[in-house]
């Protein structure tokens, strides 16, 4: 099914659970579906990019918000036909699926080979169309100077104009296609029209279609090395979530939605909705980042063997995003991952390292530093809806580190891909002072809730290992509790313990 886009149009009546979509082009007369539809038969598909990121679809995508904002802009017959050629070729000069300010300029060169109207005769039109897919993949500051790069008659400046800011705008609503936090997400602030704003909504319910109808056609495993093994996995110091796992199975987020759960990330790593992070216990003799990060520095669950998938490289971001594929985000060379979920009786201990099991929680980092705020937030309000003798709204002091740290990422969320980098640096050791502070207060708050959870007295110390079997105790758990020189380790499923080889 090449021209999804085609299927799509022929079947409105059964977008039921895509209402903002289905409603806006029922709201299209006849005449004006058939008239798109027809633009969508006759892509010429030798010429597309071939990409799952770059390729038919998202020019399918992009042609569509092209068509909308162009009928809320009442373009003429004449401009309407140029602005879906552009919006429909505007990538087949692509080489790559990264950031590149030359691809458009590439493509213009191309189109020569592809469009053969008679609308192209006049030369204008055609200088016109070659200088909105320029321009696409161009600065903002740039949209004059490009357009007397083409040597166009002055008069049509104004139709120039309209025209290059509708595709920027079209191609843009599909970068809802990415999750929010990813750092080439759509960013509203930089829609031009009104009626692109009021598109965000339906460039969404597309996306999903579109993935709802890739997932049928692609198994997602497929083409990803993996290896058998049993793994090691982390929550950190999440004691809230013990419960959950225990009685469910450890889940990936995707799994987690469909049960009805809801549990923030700690931060934004690399994979995505269908995965687990996990360290095999094959690879922990390399002592690997992401064994000395997480595994040595949390409460751990080892789970007996599974199937483990490698990632994709970072430079395949893009494609794994789309995908819903696991990439290499941090370069930790002992991590890979489990796809869906681990079950439940496939786990056979929780561990924590000697350094954690018997520090007191008051001394306990919680939360993790995150250049995309509503992580953070949403991570706080988390552990707030667990301890359930405060409120956040009541913690002044709380809400006004929250607010300093939302300031110093607010400039890094609106930026442009280049400058992100340098910002990211110059950026980082503040947010690290005022996570200090936040984690200070949330850290106090647990400790006050596990206070009157485990009977203690005021000042009396509570370690991790405590809250863990509380945690057990509270939900009729089963476990036999082992320690050892170097960890505490909770045996839960009944089985023998396994001899892992590692160092602390």
């Amino acid at each position: 099914m090449d021209n999804m886009m085609e299927q799509i149009l022929e079947n409105l009546d059964s977008l039921d659970n895509y209402k903002n979509l289905k409603q806006r082009l029922l709201d299209l007369s006849q005449e004006k579906i058939t008239y798109f539809k027809e633009h969508i038969k006759s892509i010429k598909k030798q010429y597309m990019y071939k990409s799952n990121i770059h390729g038919i679809y998202h020019s399918e995508k992009v042609a569509l918000n092209a068509y909308l904002i162009g009928l809320d802009q009442n373009l003429d017959d004449v401009d309407m036909e140029i602005i879906l050629d552009a919006a429909i070729y505007h990538d087949i000069g692509r080489i790559n699926d990264f950031e590149d300010s030359f691809h458009g300029m590439a493509s213009a060169n191309k189109i020569d080979e592809v469009i053969d109207k008679d609308i192209y005769m006049d030369s204008n039109n055609l200088k016109i169309l070659k200088a909105v897919m320029d321009y696409h993949s161009q600065n903002d500051k740039k949209i004059r100077i490009n357009f007397e790069n083409y040597e166009i008659d002055k008069k049509y400046y104004e139709r120039y104009i309209k025209l290059a800011k509708i595709l920027k705008d079209a191609d843009a609503l599909d970068r809802k296609r990415f999750v929010e936090q990813c750092n080439v997400a759509l960013n509203p602030k930089f829609l031009r029209f009104d009626i692109s704003h009021q598109l965000i909504e339906l460039a969404k319910e597309i996306n999903l279609l579109y993935y709802e109808q890739m997932e049928k056609m692609h198994v997602n495993v497929s083409g990803l090395e993996s290896i058998k093994s049993d793994c090691l996995h982390s929550i950190g110091f999440d004691y809230f979530r013990i419960k959950s796992i225990l009685n469910y199975r450890i889940l990936s987020y995707k799994q987690m939605q469909m049960q009805q759960l809801s549990y923030p990330r700690n931060f934004d790593g690399g994979n995505s909705q269908k995965w687990i992070s996990v360290v095999p216990t094959n690879l922990i003799d390399r002592e690997g980042m992401a064994f000395s990060n997480f595994i040595k520095s949390g409460i751990v669950f080892l789970c007996d063997e599974q199937q483990l998938y490698k990632s994709l490289s970072y430079n395949q971001k893009a494609e794994a995003i789309l995908k819903g594929l696991p990439y290499n985000k941090s370069n930790y060379i002992d991590e890979l991952y489990a796809f869906l979920e681990i079950p439940r009786e496939d786990i056979e201990s929780i561990f924590v390292v000697n350094d954690f099991a018997y520090k007191d929680i008051r001394n306990i980092t919680y939360l993790y530093n995150s250049l995309h705020f509503e992580t953070l937030k949403d991570k706080i309000m988390y552990i707030f809806d667990n301890i359930k003798y405060t409120n956040m709204d009541n913690n002044n002091e709380l809400l006004s580190l929250l607010e300093e740290y939302k300031k110093e990422t607010r400039n890094y969320e609106y930026a442009t891909y280049e400058v992100r980098r340098d910002l990211e640096l110059s950026i980082s050791d503040k947010l690290n002072s005022l996570l200090i502070k936040i984690n200070k207060i949330v850290s106090k708050l647990i400790y006050e809730y596990y206070l009157i959870e485990l009977n203690k007295k005021q000042g009396e110390k509570i370690t991790t290992i405590d809250v863990v079997k509380y945690e057990l105790n509270k939900e009729n758990i089963k476990y036999n509790i082992i320690s050892g020189e170097a960890e505490v380790v909770l045996l839960v499923n009944n089985k023998k313990r396994k001899k892992l080889t590692y160092n602390y």
